[in-house]
């Protein structure tokens, strides 16, 4: 695991509250398969925090929604350092099948580009640091 490349409790969303403030706030953005809500955090000196709602309804297998929620994390955990104070809520946007989990990471960054510039924040041109394969072998089967 790359330096700095950790997932503490401070940067996860946590309480149905924190996922609310998210929610009511009027920033959405939408890809192929996931949707990113973002809220600017009134820290400015705090890192980024990630919640993730992934239903059983788009997901069907604990094993898929698993594997979703650790690529996403892995992508996070080495972005968030380098990203502005912001929440971030990652959604599936329809149903999602196995094989279509491949480039899930690199869209969920995307839309957190997207996101910073819609909101005239920076975002670092090397912000993704080189990392191990994203799939571990008992995922290749």
């Amino acid at each position: 695991m790359p330096v700095g490349a950790d997932f503490p409790r401070s940067a996860r969303i946590t309480r149905a509250a924190e996922f609310g403030l998210v929610f009511a706030g009027r920033v959405r953005l939408s890809a192929d398969r996931l949707a990113l809500r973002l809220r600017i955090r009134p820290e400015p000196d705090v890192t980024s925090r990630l919640g993730m709602a992934i239903s059983k309804r788009n997901a069907k297998t604990a094993v898929l929604r698993n594997r979703i929620k650790r690529l996403l994390r892995n992508r996070f955990r080495n972005l968030h350092h380098q990203l502005p104070s912001l929440d971030l809520v990652v959604q599936l946007r329809g149903p999602i099948k196995m094989d279509r989990t491949d480039g899930l990471a690199d869209e969920f960054e995307q839309l957190i580009r997207r996101g910073c510039k819609r909101l005239d924040l920076p975002y670092p041109a090397d912000a993704r640091l080189p990392e191990p394969a994203e799939l571990s072998s008992k995922d290749a089967n």
